[in-house]
């Protein structure tokens, strides 16, 4: 089983007021989830009070004139983790394809998961994470891969 060690709430930025970590990155049967978080403060509770105003408006609009006439309802805030990007490339020059992401929902308003491919080969020690945001670079880290085969 390969593993990562990887820095603890590791600081990637602040994004509209709302300061975002890496929580981890987890090896999966098919390659890499990484997750980052929003950091729970003032920030994110301004940001759900007035997503929770918006969304009572919306609900009054929808039952009033009907879901069509009340257009689409208010994004969550916490979308705005979708603006953080990663980059990841091993010592043995793999190159790593995001798959999928989330950002926000229901119970996970300020979590994001995303996906990347392949698993780190066995000749892989170490990783590069690079992170963005709107595509501007913000930091970075290394992850040591390890396992009890290596």
């Amino acid at each position: 089983m390969v593993s990562l060690r990887v820095p603890t709430d590791f600081p990637i930025a602040t994004v509209a007021g709302v300061h975002v970590v890496l929580r981890g990155v987890d090896v999966l049967p098919d390659g890499l989830q990484i997750r980052w978080d929003g950091v729970p403060g003032e920030a994110t509770e301004r940001m759900d009070q007035d997503w929770q105003t918006a969304m009572g408006a919306w609900t009054e609009r929808v039952e009033e004139h009907g879901a069509d006439a009340a257009g689409p309802a208010p994004a969550m805030p916490g979308n705005l983790l979708a603006r953080v990007q990663a980059h990841l490339v091993d010592d043995v020059g793999t190159t790593y394809t995001a798959r999928t992401g989330r950002a926000a929902g229901t119970g996970t308003a300020w979590e994001s998961a995303w996906r990347f491919t392949p698993v780190p080969p066995a000749g892989a020690s170490s990783l590069r994470l690079e992170l963005a945001v709107d595509g501007e670079r913000v930091t970075g880290c290394d992850l040591v891969l390890t396992s009890a085969d290596r």
